[in-house]
């Protein structure tokens, strides 16, 4: 409501879309009048009133209903020149034709949208260069050092599309890169491998929601938070963050809280375990992930089936003996030198984590 006011005003900031009518919820990403000039103003004002960090969560490019936007003049000459500067020798074919043909401009239609995020991207280079140098100016401190974040949409391309957002050209840009997941586990853990991937670890983190449980949100059973955070950290994120607190009740927040400890107490091996491959399994939406330093590891066993099988056969390589304890039950398992299968029980959507010392 708060841009719809701000852009009512300033018609050459609002979106174009492909019918040529311009779209007050929407910025325009090729304007760099008035409104893109607030927005640096506004970077000024917080740093005046003392802050050092922030946390973006612009929404107003979102889902489908911003696809067809961005299509205005100074954009198409934009277009042009990107194309020139980042994919020399593909011919320019105009967005409108893009979106009604796509098919035989698959090339171009491709580009499109990774052109159109690169005028955001610029929107948030120049915000966080006003940023720094306002903070130095005023000196400001809410936080041990600078940095900027987002609760921005999943890096994969198809969300690029809708968001506007390309968390691969905005890593260092901002400091903490949040998708926000409110997915069961089973998504959370390949939308954060595809966020370290598009990003390097140093830059992933995830948003995760005190409920989203099938298609109530705000429904979880006993043991289905547990694996979401803990299915950031074996992804390679370097932490996590919980959206609607209000949601919420004091079981959800003890199983939070209780995990908190177990990363906390185990924080060597994810801030410096490599993944290996000692563990695996044969079974289709059964995981077994592996953190390894040199003198202990962790074995996040995940069970997501969509059946009511609760056992989960585990493969391992005939090596050493070995001694594993299920750190939040206290559960015991002696692997014998030789042996190279065993079994647990967990119910799906939950996991265990096993730990032992090298």
């Amino acid at each position: 409501m708060v841009l719809e006011k701000r852009l009512e005003s300033v018609e050459a900031a609002q979106a174009v879309d492909r019918n040529g009518k311009r779209r007050k919820s929407v910025v325009e990403p090729a304007h760099r009048g008035k409104i893109f000039e607030e927005f640096l103003s506004d970077m000024d004002k917080l740093a005046a009133n003392g802050f050092s960090a922030i946390m973006y969560d612009d929404e107003h490019y979102r889902d489908w209903s911003s696809m067809d936007t961005g299509l205005g003049e100074d954009a198409k000459k934009r277009w042009v020149q990107w194309l020139a500067e980042r994919r020399p020798g593909l011919q320019p074919v105009m967005p409108e034709v893009l979106m009604d043909d796509p098919l035989n401009n698959i090339e171009q239609y491709q580009a499109w949208w990774m052109f159109r995020a690169s005028l955001v991207t610029e929107w948030y280079a120049a915000a966080r260069e006003q940023f720094e140098e306002s903070v130095k100016k005023y000196n400001s401190k809410s936080s041990d050092k600078l940095w900027i974040a987002s609760y921005t949409g999943p890096s994969e391309f198809s969300r690029i599309k809708s968001s506007y957002a390309n968390p691969a050209e905005l890593a260092g840009i901002w400091d903490r890169i949040a998708p926000m997941y409110y997915k069961p586990s089973y998504d959370v853990r390949h939308y954060m491998q595809t966020l370290v991937r598009a990003v390097g670890r140093k830059y992933a983190y995830a948003t995760l929601s005190m409920g989203q449980d099938r298609v109530n949100r705000f429904v979880w059973r006993p043991g289905e938070v547990r694996p979401q955070m803990l299915e950031v950290l074996f992804a390679g994120g370097m932490g996590y963050i919980y959206w609607s607190w209000p949601n919420a009740n004091l079981r959800i927040i003890a199983e939070i809280a209780e995990t908190n400890g177990v990363v906390a107490n185990n924080e060597d091996i994810f801030l410096y375990g490599k993944s290996t491959d000692r563990f695996w399994t044969e079974q289709d939406r059964r995981f077994a992930t592996t953190l390894e330093t040199e003198e202990a590891g962790l074995l996040l066993v995940s069970n997501y089936t969509q059946t009511a099988n609760n056992k989960v056969w585990l493969r391992k390589r005939p090596e050493k003996p070995m001694v594993l304890t299920e750190v939040y039950s206290g559960q015991v398992r002696r692997l014998a030198a030789r042996q190279q299968i065993f079994s647990v029980e967990l119910e799906p959507q939950t996991c265990q984590l096993w730990k032992w010392k090298q």
